[in-house]
């Protein structure tokens, strides 16, 4: 028996019609907001803030056939002279490399955008064209990883700048010991943030497990300098358990350490107990 009726048929059509047109009406409101960007009225630019609730709201569930329909505005405001539409567009990246798990493909097309803004003297701008492009998900493309090649050793990277470049370099090949030993040379360009940068390529190792020698050696060095021991502490906490035993001395040695911090102490500790 046919429990579907010709008026039901009828209903669900227009139903599901419905909902199509809704999500296109609501997806509309990006392209529309992108378009805003070049309107002569000042009032039509939206806060970076209100900008990013939007992108946010409407971009998770947003389809293929959404995306394509905003490639057009979306190089537009890549390669504008306005740096807030640049700014805008690169919002656009951020939102979907958090919500999309093939980022990477949809930047795709973008990738000489997102280059040129390399050479940005912008300094948020330029930073942020990095970012977008060393999160991509599952990693960044071959033209992605190309153009971060070609930018490793630009000597007007600041040294976040070329931290993060380097992040997205090993993302793609952790097992290159000679590319991190280059990053580790490289930072000997920014003296002032040596320590810091370093500090935060351990974080960086601990979490992706880079095992090898000259990934090994750095965190070890973190053990003798109090300002990166408990980095290198928690780094090592990370690495697989064949890989901790190799750290027991430097551990054990700032566990018994009197004048260590009662904190730092404890954290070696817990490693230890593992």
């Amino acid at each position: 028996m046919n429990f579907l009726t010709n008026r039901s048929l009828r209903s669900l059509l227009i139903l599901s019609l419905t909902i199509t047109m809704d999500c296109k009406a609501q997806f509309i409101r990006v392209v529309d907001a992108y378009e805003a960007l070049f309107s002569n009225e000042p009032s039509a630019t939206q806060s970076q803030s209100v900008f990013g609730d939007l992108l946010s709201d409407e971009l998770p569930s947003a389809t293929s056939a959404d995306i394509a329909s905003i490639q057009a505005v979306l190089h537009k405001s890549l390669v504008s002279e306005k740096s807030v539409a640049r700014g805008r567009g690169l919002q656009f990246f951020y939102v979907i490399n958090a919500t999309k798990p093939d980022s990477a493909a949809i930047q795709e097309p973008y990738i000489q955008d997102l280059a040129r803004m390399l050479d940005e003297p912008d300094v948020p701008l330029r930073t942020g064209a990095i970012y977008a492009m060393i999160n991509s998900s599952p990693q960044p493309s071959p033209k992605a990883l190309a153009v971060l090649r070609m930018h490793f050793n630009d000597g007007t990277n600041t040294g976040e700048q070329f931290s993060l470049i380097a992040v997205g370099l090993l993302k793609a090949f952790p097992s290159d010991a000679t590319l991190l030993q280059s990053v580790l040379e490289g930072f000997g360009r920014y003296p002032d943030q040596r320590v810091g940068l370093e500090a935060g390529m351990m974080q960086f190792l601990g979490l992706r497990k880079i095992t090898n020698n000259v990934a090994l050696n750095l965190i070890r060095r973190g053990f003798a300098d109090p300002s990166t021991r408990l980095v290198a502490i928690e780094s090592v906490e990370r690495m697989p358990k064949e890989i901790r035993d190799t750290f027991v001395s430097e551990l054990k040695k700032v566990s018994d350490d009197p004048d260590a911090e009662p904190s730092i102490r404890t954290a070696a500790s817990n490693v230890l107990m593992k």
